[in-house]
């Protein structure tokens, strides 16, 4: 796998000066004064996106470098791809970060976000993913994944298949190992997204062997995913449960935002928990205002939070975008 990869690497860097290098990503910091207990903390993330591709669109490379909480700037992602047999191969070699099988919410860039149907491929884990694209509206890869002993799960097939003016069909499905465990066993995920009303995402999936939720798995657990977003002129909502059928617990989170200005966002929050998705107890519950106003390509944010664990938060955050 790791010649794979630097043979790849090596044939873009010897055809640089074809190609095409671009830089982008961000700076976030973001301090939070906890009203319980008096107790002002600090986070930072800075992240760099390297995107790098030949003038003919045949081969390139993406990478991610990463800071969190002042920590040295490190590798997270990274790998290089090319096309083949007129654009409808593409082969992914590295530590993959791949998302075009999966679905998930999103709104708030701090609280929110937390729902996808686990079908993100590769992680930052070494693997290869082969996708065969006929035409725009079909997408299957093959993703191989090596543990170091050849088993079930070191595969998933996926699928996207787009229905013109309708939406979208997802399909995904990890075998299992012979001793399984959370990780390794069976997964499967279905997924229609509607595209066809204007100003309408609207998502329902079903899955086993997932959570719902980033990095979710669980044996044998049914789940039930959906996701509804809507936006017409200043106005946006988006409303995203997750129902656990297996154990019979409801996680739903949500938002109404109001584009009062072209450069300033009102943004109402709020989740609802009956399991520890939130925090360490169950049935904890999250509303939040918060008030963000542009400045350049990124923001100024404050508000309020009130977990019914962690009490009141009062943020401050700062994102400059590049």
């Amino acid at each position: 796998m790791k010649k794979l990869i630097v043979l790849l690497l090596a044939l873009l860097v010897a055809t640089s000066a074809f190609a095409q290098l671009t830089v982008n990503g961000y700076s976030r910091g973001t301090v939070s004064y906890a009203g319980t207990t008096g107790v002002a903390s600090m986070l930072y993330r800075l992240r760099l996106n390297m995107t790098y591709n030949d003038a003919s669109g045949n081969f390139g490379a993406w990478a991610r470098l990463q800071s969190d909480s002042y920590g040295t700037l490190a590798f997270k992602y990274g790998y290089a791809w090319a096309k083949f047999f007129d654009g409808t191969v593409k082969v992914n070699a590295g530590q993959l970060a791949n998302y075009d099988y999966m679905v998930g919410s999103g709104g708030s860039d701090y609280k929110l976000g937390n729902i996808c149907t686990d079908a993100y491929i590769g992680d930052a884990t070494d693997g290869v993913l082969v996708q065969y694209m006929p035409s725009k509206a079909i997408n299957i890869g093959l993703t191989f994944l090596p543990s170091g002993t050849l088993s079930g799960s070191d595969f998933t097939v996926s699928a996207k298949y787009n229905v013109d003016k309708v939406g979208n069909l997802f399909v995904n499905v990890r075998a299992p190992d012979s001793a399984p465990t959370a990780t390794t066993d069976l997964f499967a995920s279905g997924a229609f997204e509607l595209t066809a009303v204007p100003g309408l995402d609207a998502t329902v999936a079903l899955e086993f062997g997932g959570t719902g939720f980033w990095h979710g798995y669980a044996q044998n657990q049914l789940t039930i995913i959906a996701n509804l977003t809507y936006g017409k002129g200043p106005v946006g909502v988006q409303v995203a449960p997750v129902y656990n059928l297996t154990d019979n617990q409801l996680y739903v989170e949500g938002y109404v935002k109001y584009q009062a200005t072209p450069t300033f966002l009102v943004r109402a929050i709020g989740a609802f928990d009956q399991g520890t998705t939130l925090a360490s107890s169950a049935n904890d519950y999250l509303v939040g205002l918060e008030l963000v106003s542009t400045v350049g390509k990124g923001y100024i944010m404050t508000g309020a939070w009130y977990d019914a664990v962690a009490g009141l938060t009062v943020p401050v955050g700062l994102k400059v975008i590049f």
